[in-house]
């Protein structure tokens, strides 16, 4: 498939292989995110396991640059106010995800977060620096 906007193929375009020998008797899963995002629920405390969604708040006294610290999260999307923030992922590098100022504002504000993995504390916190991982190979 080819998304209009990017020209680019997406998925798997050619065969799936290891150490150059085609793999076969496999299956993907399918992830139903809206199935997920219509559970939508208010964060708890504690691990959370599984695919779920959480939601919270937190205020502003104006809008503000700010960096999510996902450090303690699984795999998964967030979203400040609607508007996506990326994806993160506890096997990658970037621990923090940047938070623009016009995606906030003064008063309440709203997150929401599709956990795919596991949250090992589901608490969203807010860093003053952003954690990009290893700066040297």
């Amino acid at each position: 498939m080819v998304d209009h906007r990017l020209g680019e193929t997406k998925g798997l375009i050619s065969p799936v292989t290891l150490d150059g020998s085609a793999l076969t008797e496999w299956t993907g899963t399918l992830v139903d995110v809206e199935r997920i995002a219509a559970g939508l629920g208010a964060a708890a405390s504690g691990s959370i396991a599984g695919r779920t969604a959480l939601r919270g708040a937190f205020t502003l006294d104006a809008p503000a640059d700010l960096y999510l610290d996902t450090a303690s999260w699984g795999k998964g999307f967030a979203f400040v106010n609607g508007f996506f923030l990326g994806r993160y992922w506890a096997n990658g590098p970037q621990r923090t995800l940047y938070v623009p100022a016009p995606a906030t504002r003064a008063g309440e504000n709203e997150i929401v977060v599709l956990e795919l993995e596991q949250v090992a504390k589901a608490v969203a916190a807010f860093v003053s620096d952003p954690d990009l991982g290893h700066r040297e190979e």
